[in-house]
């Protein structure tokens, strides 16, 4: 039968359906009916793993400890003595090259230890680390060489006012706090060398 031909059944159903009203709230509840949609397989192994990735980085995060800042800088500055590094003045006097370190903004380090003062200085330089100056006097000594480096006071929390040394690759690294400076004495030639020096 051609669809467009009349049929009088669908013209009684029309009519009264015209008259049928529904109920208030009808295609809500219809709507309710409907199955949901569940998530692909896919999708749901995905978000797991997305879970599971970010819960191994918080522990991660806490267990595994980070460089402090003291750690990160002797690792770089001791990066910097192993490199053929040119000094900005050389052959003066200790009193000079801080003289001259302190025009240049870098901090002074009157409290020297004795032993280290008296040895005549090689060179300074000045130092950039993370927005930070800092001065670099080396001294070229019979048993090795040994790098002198401060930085502005309390740049470094933990420094006591007694050298602590500890160790940085192959180097030793004697670190203290004093009243002028948090100073650094960088040498690699075993701790009984550099202690001679403190």
């Amino acid at each position: 039968m051609n669809r467009t031909e009349h049929d009088p059944i669908d013209a009684v159903l029309a009519e009264r359906l015209r008259e049928f009203m529904p109920p208030p709230g009808l295609r809500g509840r219809l709507m309710a009916l409907r199955p949901q949609t569940e998530r692909h397989p896919v999708w749901r192994w995905a978000g797991w793993v997305l879970a599971g990735l970010a819960a191994v980085a918080v522990v991660v995060v806490a267990i595994v400890p980070r460089e402090s800042p003291a750690d990160a800088m002797r690792s770089e500055i001791r990066r910097f003595l192993d490199t053929d590094f040119e000094h900005d003045l050389s052959g003066r006097p200790l009193a000079e090259l801080q003289e001259w370190l302190a025009q240049k903004g870098a901090p002074v380090i009157r409290e020297i230890p004795p032993a280290l003062a008296a040895i005549p200085p090689e060179g300074c330089r000045v130092l950039e680390w993370r927005g930070h100056r800092a001065a670099l006097i080396c001294f070229y000594t019979d048993t090795g060489s040994v790098h002198l480096v401060a930085f502005p006071p309390g740049t470094f929390d933990g420094l006591k006012s007694m050298p602590q040394i500890v160790p940085s690759g192959d180097w030793l690294v004697a670190g203290w706090t004093g009243r002028d400076a948090d100073v650094f004495l960088f040498g690699y030639e075993g701790e009984e060398n550099l202690r001679k020096f403190l």
